[in-house]
């Protein structure tokens, strides 16, 4: 009995510091259409483990000298927050004007409609997720993450993009890791204004925590 407590503390254990680093940055609106880049840009995160993490001081960053903390929140297990320097214009936008908790404001740089970096950082500076985009983009529509088995969180760098909107990332043969939105391949819908994404849609499942063994 001491023995089998023992094995649950560690697994328990486990999972949180896994935890830690299962944060994935699954959608972008770089270059929004039917509102102005300041209040059309966001970033969605989304907690793809089986605990909650805490991402207060959290960085949020480029390759450059651009960074910006996360306020004191913690994230949910298989939950989304979408992160935008104008909080109501994107409610407006793409939630019929209804407050939603998980839309957070937050005074991030401009993201760049060519080539541009998402770093996401822990507390302790760790990076947790890194992804760098090409100049492939199309106005008003949103970059997703097609993966769902979160098993790559590298997707470039800012001297060699690993994103490629309409093919495959990291150079790597049918590895589809971020495509545009469009309606067939993911919950996409049509903003107020007229652009393409999911933000707080996405199709994305926690991982099972795998089963501990009898003891």
């Amino acid at each position: 009995m001491k023995h089998t407590t023992i094995v649950t503390l560690t697994i328990l254990a486990a999972t949180a510091l896994q935890a830690h680093s299962q944060v994935a940055v699954t959608e972008l609106m770089a270059d929004p259409d039917s509102l102005f880049d300041a209040k059309g840009e966001y970033i969605e995160l989304y907690n793809y483990s089986q605990a909650p993490v805490q991402i207060e001081n959290w960085v949020l960053a480029d390759e450059d000298s651009n960074s910006v903390s996360l306020p004191k929140l913690t994230l949910k297990s298989g939950s989304f927050l979408l992160l935008t320097r104008n909080k109501q214009p994107i409610e407006e936008e793409w939630f019929a004007g209804k407050n939603r908790d998980q839309v957070i404001e937050l005074g991030f740089g401009t993201l760049a409609n060519s080539t541009d970096e998402i770093v996401l950082k822990d507390a302790e500076g760790k990076i947790v997720w890194h992804l760098a985009y090409g100049d492939d983009g199309s106005n008003g529509v949103a970059t997703y993450l097609t993966s769902t088995d979160f098993n790559v969180t590298t997707f470039g760098s800012k001297s060699l993009p690993g994103i490629l909107r309409s093919g495959d990332d990291n150079g790597k043969t049918d590895f589809l890791g971020y495509e545009k939105a469009a309606f067939e391949t993911h919950q996409t819908v049509e903003s107020k204004g007229g652009d393409l994404g999911s933000p707080l849609a996405g199709h994305y499942k926690k991982p099972v925590q795998e089963a501990a063994l009898n003891q």
